[in-house]
């Protein structure tokens, strides 16, 4: 029964360190890292900042664009299904229906698109 206990008190602990460790992502690195974005000069740090502001805010479409633009960027996976997740939160805008539309076709898929 003290297993038990003291592991869901490590689980109850990890939650919470992972809360504050989201809690960090200010406004001010949000907005650093959407400078960068669009500057393109996005770092690494940049790019955990919009993966966890998706975390934070899973129901933000501006959260899974700026993620997704990110990742096309920075030439990694998963942009067409962040950009496919902000489309699904907000079908009515434009720029994330371009965005989509364009890494589809990039990837081949021109029925998709």
């Amino acid at each position: 029964m003290a297993t038990i206990k003291s592991t869901a008190v490590t689980l109850v602990l990890v939650g919470m360190q992972l809360d504050r460790s989201l809690a960090r992502v200010t406004i001010e690195e949000l907005q650093a890292a959407s400078e960068d974005l669009q500057g393109g000069e996005l770092d690494m740090h940049g790019l955990e900042v919009f993966r966890q502001r998706v975390v934070q805010v899973p129901h933000d479409w501006r959260a899974y664009g700026m993620l997704g633009q990110a990742l096309v960027q920075k030439g990694l996976p998963g942009a067409v299904d962040a950009l496919r997740t902000a489309h699904h939160l907000a079908p009515h805008v434009p720029q994330i229906k371009h965005s989509l539309a364009s890494e589809i076709l990039k990837s081949g898929n021109s029925t998709e698109a």
